[in-house]
């Protein structure tokens, strides 16, 4: 069986933060950083497990606010620390396919630019919801960020 075709464009993404590569990537790669701003703000992380490695998995089980418990799952197939990451995306029990984020931690002196694709969505209400996602995430991301300084 093969994968279905992506037919919506990528989320595409920049962001600046005032902090090194090193401790940008800390934020985005250690469970405990990562549940402190992962989501939306209506979703709890209940674990969150990262083995930071190509080929390694992480799962990321969350609870929204109504009550839905999600679990996002995924495999590494680039780690480049501090430069970047690439690893699989797929929400289980879902009937969307697996998609792809790609992220880039680019230097820009004493800041950190944060350039992530996510690609391989078949329809754009989910793509929709992903980018939504993602700006929250960012959103709460500084805030993580910024206590590690």
């Amino acid at each position: 069986m093969t994968a279905p075709r992506a037919v919506s464009e990528p989320v595409v993404m920049r962001r600046v933060f005032q902090a090194s590569r090193s401790r940008v990537f800390a934020a985005w790669t250690t469970p405990e950083l990562l549940a402190r701003w992962f989501g939306p703000s209506s979703v709890t992380i209940l674990d969150a497990h990262v083995d930071l490695r190509e080929g390694g998995d992480y799962r990321i089980s969350m609870r929204h606010a109504d009550g839905e418990h999600v679990v996002l799952a995924g495999t590494f197939t680039s780690v480049r620390a501090p430069e970047s990451l690439i690893y699989t995306w797929k929400i289980e029990d879902d009937v969307e396919p697996e998609t792809r984020v790609s992220i880039e931690f680019i230097e820009r002196g004493d800041d950190t630019e944060i350039f992530l694709t996510h690609d391989g969505f078949v329809n754009d209400d989910w793509r929709a919801a992903h980018a939504r996602g993602w700006n929250v995430s960012f959103e709460r991301f500084q805030s993580v960020v910024a206590a590690l300084q």
